[in-house]
């Protein structure tokens, strides 16, 4: 595994361009609550990239891998305190630069990875990564939130849970993996790749539920303290058992990428479609809330003009 900003041109030019990956990792700094730093997208999204990387390596040595500098930019970041968002258009077009770059020079096969779940990141990621192919004729491939689900609703995932120290099951299982914004999942990935930087009062954080956000007004400090979940269920155990299956699948799928198969052969939905089905459903979510609110409100309004009159 080489580090982009460790090598030489030369050395970099000496590469088989048929065998080697070129892995980009792109996240933004973004709160994920009172227990874990604004870095977290940045430190799992690394996280990510060196696992699949390995793994790349080990199970297919033909091909080598090439790490770029993290590049701390994301969209849909949470409107807090320490975030720092940029339009889904500067995440595109970044990875579209950066694509241009490496096609120019030759090489084949380009993978960007984010530990940012943001729908708008993700399906900019998507779109710089589909311009880059067709434009260049070469292979740039997006690996976010479809290989995460994947590996979260696996049967190795839910095996390799009940065979830990204190084996997780059922409902407690399902809780766990909850991929909420700085929950236990992100929690424990943290656990596992920075525990340094996790602080110990994630223990004695209470369980926020989703549906709890619909009835605030505004992402301030006085009504939300910045995650969603229940981070005390948090295992640093846990957090390596996930990444390392993320690992062994996306290792798998970029090989795949790279000897030039397409996604449609491998049996995968693109991210796209996945997330607009999200979006629809969210949209929908939010409209009849919204719906129930103008309601309430208009019967509200009767109700006092009633009594006035």
């Amino acid at each position: 595994m080489l580090r982009l900003e460790e090598i030489s041109w030369p050395q970099l030019d000496a590469l088989d361009r048929s065998r080697t990956v070129i892995f980009v990792t792109i996240s933004p700094v973004e709160e994920h609550g009172p227990h874990l730093p604004l870095g977290t997208d940045m430190y799992t999204g690394r996280g990510f990239t060196e696992a699949i990387a390995a793994q790349l390596e080990q199970r297919y040595p033909e091909f080598t891998a090439v790490l770029a500098p993290l590049v701390p930019l994301g969209s849909g970041t949470a409107p807090y305190l320490g975030s720092i968002g940029v339009p889904p258009r500067l995440v595109r077009d970044v990875l579209l630069r950066i694509g241009r770059a490496f096609a120019r020079d030759g090489f084949r096969c380009i993978i960007a990875i984010s530990g940012h779940l943001g729908s708008s990141h993700l399906m900019a990621m998507e779109r710089a990564a589909s311009k880059v192919s067709k434009r260049y004729g070469i292979t740039m491939l997006a690996l976010g939130a479809t290989l995460f689900q994947q590996a979260l609703r696996s049967q190795t995932l839910i095996d390799g849970c009940a065979r830990l120290s204190e084996p997780l099951t059922g409902k407690a299982l399902k809780s766990t993996l909850d991929a909420y914004h700085g929950g236990a999942l992100e929690t424990s990935l943290m656990l596992h790749l920075q525990p340094d930087l996790v602080l110990p009062e994630f223990r004695q954080l209470a369980p926020i539920g989703p549906w709890r956000l619909v009835r605030w007004r505004g992402w301030t400090r006085d009504h939300w303290p910045g995650y969603v979940g229940d981070p005390a269920l948090a295992r640093a155990d846990l957090g390596r058992l996930v990444l390392e299956i993320v690992a062994v699948g996306g290792a798998d799928r970029v090989a795949s990428a790279a000897a030039g198969e397409k996604l449609a052969e491998q049996g995968i939905t693109p991210l796209l479609h996945g997330v607009g089905r999200v979006v629809r459903r969210a949209a929908l979510a939010l409209g009849v809330a919204s719906l129930a609110g103008m309601v309430v409100g208009f019967g509200l309004r009767l109700r006092r003009n009633g009594r006035a009159s």
